[in-house]
C-alpha cells in the first residue's frame, strides 16, 4: 500500500475583493498493489482510491469498527455511471492485533480485482499520525 497526499487546488475568486476559492478539496490517495513475488508488487495493476478527510476521520474516530466506502469515479456522468466502481473496507483482524484494508474495483467496464493489506497496530499509529 502506498499513501500520497493530494493538496487542495485554489483558483482566483471572481469577486470585487479578490482572493481565492477552493477548486478541489485535498484528498489522501491510497494505492494498493498485489504481490507479484517476494517483496515485489504489481504497481501496473494497482487500485487507487482518493479518500476524503471525512472518510479518514470515520476510520480514525473508531478504528476497531468496520467501515466501508464506495466510490464511482464517473458518478457525475450519467452515460458512464457504474462503468467503474471502487470500494474500500476497513476491518479489525479476528485476533484484534491488526487491521485489514481491502480495496476492490469492479463495474461494467473495469477488470475486477480485490487486494487486502494487513496493517499492524503500530503501522496504524503511524498512518493516523501522518493523516492527522
Amino acid at each position: 500500500m502506498a499513501v500520497k497526499f493530494l493538496k487542495p487546488t485554489w483558483v482566483p475568486a471572481n469577486s470585487p475583493g479578490g482572493g481565492f476559492t477552493m477548486d478541489r478539496v485535498g484528498k489522501v490517495l491510497l494505492e494498493f498493489a498485489a504481490a507479484s513475488g517476494e517483496r515485489q508488487y504489481s504497481w501496473d495493476n494497482k487500485i487507487s482510491l482518493a479518500m476524503s478527510a471525512t472518510e479518514l476521520g470515520q476510520i480514525f474516530a473508531d478504528p476497531n469498527q468496520e467501515h466501508s466506502f464506495y466510490h464511482d469515479p464517473n458518478i457525475m456522468d450519467a452515460s458512464s455511471r457504474g462503468a467503474v466502481s471502487k470500494a474500500l473496507r476497513w476491518s479489525l483482524a479476528p485476533d484484534g492485533k491488526a487491521y485489514f484494508i481491502s480495496a476492490s474495483i469492479g463495474g461494467t467496464s473495469a477488470t475486477k480485482a480485490n487486494i487486502t493489506v494487513p496493517l499492524t497496530r503500530a503501522e496504524y499509529y503511524v498512518f493516523e499520525s501522518v493523516g492527522a
